[in-house]
C-alpha cells in the first residue's frame, strides 16, 4: 500500500511547551499509521479512527466517553 503521509505544518505554532509538540507528532503519526492501513483521508482518518477507538471500548468493556473527559482535562491543562 501507499504511504500517505500527513499534510500538517507545525511550524510556527505557539507551544505551551516542547511535551506539546512531541504530542502533536505522536497523534501525527498514529494518523498517518491509519491513513496507510486504511486509505483514508485526513479528515476522514481522524473521524474514522475515533469511531474505530469507540467500537474498540464497546468490546473490551473500557469506557470511551469517561476517557474522552480525562482527555479533554489533559488537553486544558497542557494547552497553551
Amino acid at each position: 500500500m501507499k504511504k500517505r503521509t500527513v499534510k500538517m505544518n507545525w511550524t510556527g505554532i505557539k507551544e505551551a511547551s516542547a511535551e506539546n509538540g512531541a504530542r502533536a507528532l505522536r497523534a501525527e503519526t498514529a494518523l498517518t499509521n491509519y491513513q496507510d492501513e486504511t486509505g483514508a483521508d485526513l479528515e476522514d482518518a481522524v473521524c474514522d479512527l475515533l469511531a474505530d477507538i469507540m467500537h474498540w471500548c464497546d468490546r473490551s468493556g473500557h469506557e470511551f466517553e469517561t476517557s474522552l473527559r480525562r482527555a479533554r482535562m489533559h488537553h486544558d491543562h497542557e494547552a497553551d
